[in-house]
């Protein structure tokens, strides 16, 4: 029982006068997890009867709500309460008129229930309803509408009627009554992430997480080593989906092909990167034997799920159902205030596969340090996180190895200035905007290469800059360096921009998704 509920019911829905030596009725009356029962006694009725299709505590009766007039007769009770039960009613047309009929001319009916953004709950839960939806039955039935309003605290409707004296019924049809919303039972889905963090995180572990809170039943297993631990076959087909992330290798394949036999589950090969055409500082995607597995995969699974469209566009060779899901951040990375230094910092951040990226602007750290004391407050520093390519600058630098905590790695940022070179490859064609969206939520500005990944993100000029050449480069970040004022304009757009890019915002695309996979659209 919410405690709104009983807030309600303590301080509006019913006055003693309504209830003293009346007749009290309660429907759905069962104890689950509190009743108002004791609010109502408290005004002293006459006489307090619960029913409920469920023996147990508070149920005097055992009787569904569409058979009350034949277990109590019309016009038999004064107040009608039903707190939490039409969301489960099997119909709940029946049970509405059910009650109204018991309810005596001059007596009233309240009705407390749950509205559509409610997780699903004590199955069966079959049903949401709005203001709209009792506004209109009060207009069929010709009742007349005492409250009605919203849950204060959760997803749902309070309202209660009073049958005028001399009441005729006006219709009894229900049909087509606006604002009901039918519920299903939770999706059952399985994730298999390959790390904890990075594409890991973003792929997993944070829709996940939104995807539990709107009700879905998922499990999401830690990441593993070789595929040690994998669910058998009964395990897998207890669930409606099963995502796993860059599925290959001989122990991959053969746990694709053993699922995919099952009648139950939609497999879903999820990626974030493009593991067809692997950059060669990732030699164990190298090896053919792995890529023929990588590409059986693709072809078995139901469906693919990544962050590009360029990535989409390679893995369709393999499998024509591929979905494009972008990478969001947590809003709350919105709220961090980051470290400031004395100096201005050029932050970048990134793994193993970037050498031929940080090379592009091996040069342009030179240019700029040899210009240092025009940048102002003594030069800059340049700070690395993630790998330390160091060696390759003439500039103070500093390095912070990876977090696998991706908040320890979000309050590490401390730049003025997010720089994100890429090298022209097949692979590089296909990454997320997903770094220039961190700097962005962090109020960051960012000078990036101009590819796709950026150039669909990155607000050229408003937000940062997209530098095609050296010149382009050294010119932004000189600009950039010595002028604080520009830095705090762009980064405030860009943490602007970045509003709209959160999971909390976005997470019913996930949703979409899934559920069109699972509901069999492979197009």
């Amino acid at each position: 029982m919410h405690g709104s509920v009983l807030g309600f019911f303590a301080y509006g829905a019913l006055q003693t006068g309504e209830v003293a030596g009346r007749q009290v009725l309660e429907v759905g009356a069962l104890d689950v997890n509190g009743s108002v029962r004791f609010l109502v006694e408290s005004r002293q009725p006459a006489g307090y009867l619960g029913v409920d299709i469920v023996a147990g505590g508070g149920v005097d009766v055992l009787a569904s709500a569409d058979q009350l007039v034949h277990e109590f007769g019309r016009n038999a009770f004064d107040v009608v309460i039903s707190t939490e039960m039409l969301e489960h009613a099997d119909d709940w047309q029946a049970a509405i008129l059910g009650m109204v009929d018991v309810v005596r001319p001059g007596g009233v009916l309240v009705i407390t229930t749950r509205s559509p953004g409610f997780a699903y709950h004590h199955p069966p839960d079959r049903w949401r309803y709005t203001q709209a939806t009792f506004a209109e039955i009060a207009a069929r039935l010709g009742l007349d509408l005492v409250v009605l309003m919203d849950d204060p605290e959760y997803p749902g409707v309070f309202v209660k009627m009073r049958k005028p004296a001399g009441w005729v019924r006006r219709r009894t049809d229900l049909a087509g009554v606006p604002g009901v919303t039918p519920m299903r039972a939770p999706r059952r889905l399985l994730g298999l992430p390959m790390q904890p963090d990075g594409t890991g995180y973003y792929r997993f572990w944070q829709p996940w997480t939104q995807l539990a809170r709107a009700g879905e039943d998922l499990a999401i297993v830690p990441p593993v080593t070789d595929y040690q631990w994998r669910p058998s076959e009964d395990d897998a087909a207890e669930f409606d989906l099963i995502s796993a992330q860059r599925v290959g290798g001989r122990l991959g394949l053969r746990d694709w092909h053993r699922w995919a036999a099952l009648s139950g589950p939609r497999l879903v090969y999820e990626t974030d990167d493009d593991v067809l055409h692997p950059d060669p500082t990732l030699p164990h995607l190298l090896d053919e034997d792995r890529q023929a597995s990588i590409r059986e995969c693709l072809q078995v699974a139901d469906a693919v799920t990544c962050s590009t469209e360029p990535l989409a566009e390679s893995l369709r060779e393999h499998n024509p159902s591929v979905y494009v899901v972008p990478n969001y951040v947590h809003e709350d990375l919105l709220a961090i205030t980051r470290p400031r230094r004395e100096r201005p910092t050029l932050v970048w951040a990134g793994g193993i596969t970037h050498l031929p990226d940080m090379v592009l602007i091996q040069d342009v750290m030179g240019d700029l340090a040899s210009e240092a004391a025009t940048l102002g407050r003594g030069g800059f520093d340049l700070h690395l996180i993630g790998v330390d390519y160091s060696p390759l600058f003439e500039c103070p630098t500093r390095f912070t190895p990876w977090q696998v905590d991706v908040w320890d790695y979000y309050r590490a940022i401390d730049g003025d200035v997010g720089i994100i070179p890429l090298a022209g490859t097949r692979f590089n064609a296909s990454r997320s905007s997903v770094k220039a969206l961190e700097y962005a939520a962090l109020g960051i500005p960012v000078v990036a290469s101009d590819v796709p990944a950026y150039r669909g993100f990155v607000v050229d000029g408003v937000t940062g800059f997209l530098a095609r050449t050296p010149e382009d480069w050294t010119r932004h970040l000189r600009d950039l360096l010595a002028d604080e004022a520009m830095r705090a304009e762009m980064g405030a757009k860009a943490r602007e921009l970045a509003e709209s890019w959160t999971i909390q915002r976005n997470w019913r695309r996930w949703a979409d998704v899934f559920e069109r996979i699972i509901g069999g659209d492979h197009g």
